[in-house]
């Protein structure tokens, strides 16, 4: 087993096997989200398509983060499991949108990589897809919807979850 569940305080071996499917099921996403990104290189592709890539991709790793603490927290109750995977989808397919975004109208100095470099390799983004706008709203709208996902618990429980998706929205790099 891994190190790092086996240093950890007693957890239901359940709990950490569904966690392991999660991360499992991720890496796999990922995988089949960078092929069908370099795949789409070069191509104009739908919103249907783009959302695909980056569900797969990005909102992935995000999406897993969420569930693997989800499942532990909460196993065995109904509604807050599908309430969490809602909003995991929401603020990873919003994150993807802002960093297409930050590429065209932040810097390298401020983004760490360089701006621009998805226009360079003609990648398919939300703006370029829609306009910068029309992806700055959708950014809203992906971060509203996560925002709805959350209503299902208190607001102090939610908090936290609220303010990483207000992170989310606001960063710049």
């Amino acid at each position: 087993g891994s190190r790092l569940f086996d240093a950890g305080p007693v957890v239901d071996q359940g709990i950490v096997l569904k966690q392991m499917q999660i991360l499992a099921t991720a890496s796999s996403k990922m995988v089949c989200g960078q092929v069908l990104d370099l795949q789409a290189e070069g191509k104009r592709v739908d919103q249907a398509a783009l959302e695909n890539i980056h569900r797969n991709k990005t909102g992935a790793l995000i999406s897993a983060a969420v569930m693997m603490a989800a499942v532990t927290v909460f196993d065995g109750c109904d509604q807050a499991i599908p309430t969490l995977r809602e909003y995991a989808q929401a603020i990873g397919l919003a994150f993807q949108v802002q960093d297409d975004i930050l590429d065209i109208i932040s810097n390298t100095d401020v983004l760490g990589k360089t701006a621009g470099k998805d226009e360079q390799v003609e990648k398919s983004t939300y703006p370029a897809l829609m306009g910068l706008e029309a992806a700055q709203d959708y950014a809203k709208t992906l971060h509203n919807q996560a925002f709805a996902a959350l209503a299902y618990f208190p607001t102090d429980a939610a908090a936290e979850l609220n303010q990483i998706s207000q992170f989310l929205l606001a960063r710049q790099s």
